[in-house]
């Protein structure tokens, strides 16, 4: 049977569902190819014949009387019908509402007729009164199963789970997600930071890596990068995507998509159902694969001790783990140093670098759309390629009211960085006042940073949390509540503070330095450049 086009299709498993329902008038039949899948709170429009071409399979809505009656599974003639086939149906109907009463898997030899619930056969001489009563059966059924429903919907062999994790992956970027200029949401609603290390690691998926770390220091861009790889894989038939945020985990892993997936479906999941279900998925061999993300991956944290018992336990190639953090090598050695963890066994690693000429070049095409332009001579400035800093920019030179009206980044940032900052936090009094408290705390630092501080420092603004005063650490407290700064701990156990408006604390900084240099200049002028504070 070689029936591509649409309409065929729908004609075929119209004849097949009469010929299976011969005791029911032929015109009370209907059947559509389009239908709505219920993921908790969100609705997702389901083509039934997206894998017909590719897999010699489709899936299509039966409608008796206007009311769906069942979910038929149409296979090629040359595919046996298999066990497997009835599940893929139970799947779909798990997430429809109403849900259908019966699925129907045939091949055009072969045809079955089942209830939904229990598999049970449907008489063959089923009429009208016979399907009444499944129809006013199916809901009580379906409230009893909720147990069977999630080993189903959530099973190796169907697809319905990938439409899931997509649309939590969504909701999680919108909610990180706000205007250009508030720096404290980690991405620009309507900019996307296309680099190429998205490229790499889609590569390296392809190429059968089974877990990539990606590596870079805080505000390097890390998690613009999987913003850019779930945008690229939202329609792909290879990769389903999840990611999660692991910054602000307490609990593992596992607990951690049990809560996620059990919001998005409305389901009560515990971290044993999850732990199985992604050793059952990553057997699968139908594709998508699922691709496990976690944002912020920290060494010695719940949700890395999980990362690396899916290591130790082995999973097959329909899962495959990514990983953002600061330092690969905090998570593929182990807690002497020496020796290297379950993880490093598997993982390949990619580090994000400063924009390139390309993305720069793609970047700048975007803004250009917002009619936002950078002088000549930008694309030399080693500032530009900084992520952080170019949110920063934005951030004060957002898209122009009006039509006829061009907004221009000039060619070298230099002190216009601190204005801007200034300009734009000039309301956010009490905030300002608590950065330069911790600005004056930083100055005061009289240790030497190691090399993984200074490399962390480097790129945005990283601080010893140790090194705070009472006034600067009840500061940080105040910030941190409000989304302004983060707190977590470097590997050797440091606590430090980075911060999610660098431009800020830069202008609190200078403020402070201004007065450093002052008093040393009033105090002793030819050796105002030796003052160790104001040197730097």
């Amino acid at each position: 049977m070689t029936l591509v086009p649409e309409a065929q299709l729908q004609t075929y498993v119209l004849n097949l569902t009469r010929d299976a329902f011969a005791h029911l008038p032929a015109e009370s039949f209907r059947v559509e190819k389009h239908f709505t899948l219920r993921f908790g709170h969100n609705l997702h429009d389901h083509d039934g014949t997206l894998y017909w071409e590719a897999q010699g399979r489709a899936d299509l809505l039966v409608f008796h009387q206007e009311r769906p009656l069942a979910l038929f599974e149409l296979k090629r003639e040359d595919m046996v019908l298999k066990e497997q086939d009835f599940q893929q149906g139970q799947s779909y109907t798990a997430a429809l509402f109403p849900r259908p009463p019966l699925i129907i898997v045939s091949n055009g030899k072969d045809t079955w007729v089942r209830q939904t619930d229990d598999g049970a056969e449907l008489p063959k001489d089923a009429d009208a009164e016979v399907i009444e009563k499944i129809f006013a059966n199916v809901g009580k059924l379906a409230a009893a199963n909720n147990s069977w429903a999630i080993e189903v919907l959530m099973g190796p062999e169907t697809h319905v789970w990938a439409e899931a994790v997509r649309l939590r992956t969504e909701e999680l970027v919108e909610r990180q997600s706000g205007d250009p200029s508030d720096l404290r949401k980690p991405f620009a609603r309507g900019i996307l930071f296309q680099r190429r290390t998205t490229a790499a690691v889609a590569a390296r998926l392809e190429a059968g890596a089974r877990a990539i770390i990606i590596e870079g220091p805080p505000l390097a861009g890390k998690s613009n990068v999987l913003r850019d790889f779930a945008v690229s894989t939202r329609r792909s038939r290879d990769w389903a995507m999840l990611m999660v945020n692991g910054a602000t985990a307490s609990t593992g892993l596992f607990q951690r998509l049990a809560n996620v997936l059990g919001q998005a479906l409305e389901w009560k999941l515990s971290a044993d159902d999850v732990r199985t279900w992604l050793r059952r998925m990553s057997h699968s061999t139908r594709s998508p694969a699922l691709v496990l993300v976690v944002d912020g991956l920290r060494s010695g944290s719940a949700v890395a001790q999980d990362f690396e018992e899916l290591a130790e336990s082995g999973f097959g190639p329909g899962l495959r783990l990514v990983g953002a953090t600061d330092r690969a090598g905090d998570i593929l050695r182990d807690t002497t140093g020496r020796g290297e963890t379950a993880l490093a066994a598997i993982a390949e690693v990619v580090t994000v670098e400063p924009l390139d000429d390309g993305e720069f070049i793609a970047l700048t095409d975007q803004l250009g759309e917002r009619r936002i332009l950078f002088y000549p001579g930008a694309e030399l400035a080693a500032e530009y390629r900084r992520p952080w800093l170019l949110r920063a920019v934005l951030a004060n030179g957002a898209s122009p009211e009006r039509q006829d009206v061009v907004s221009f980044i000039p060619a070298t940032m230099g002190l216009a960085l601190v204005h801007a900052a200034r300009a734009r936090f000039k309301d956010y009094v009490e905030v300002a006042r608590d950065h330069r408290l911790l600005a004056r705390d930083a100055l005061n630092d009289d240790e030497v940073p190691d090399a993984a501080l200074a490399l962390a420092s480097a790129n945005a603004f990283v601080i010893r949390r140790d090194t705070l005063s009472a006034g600067g650490e009840s500061a940080a407290v105040r910030l941190e509540a409000q989304g302004w700064i983060t707190f977590y701990r470097r590997p050797a156990g440091e606590d430090v503070i980075g911060f999610r408006v660098p431009d800020l604390f830069i202008s609190e900084l200078a403020f402070e330095l201004s007065a450093l240099i002052d008093k040393a200049i009033a105090e002793k002028p030819e050796d105002a450049w030796r003052h160790p504070r104001a040197a730097r």
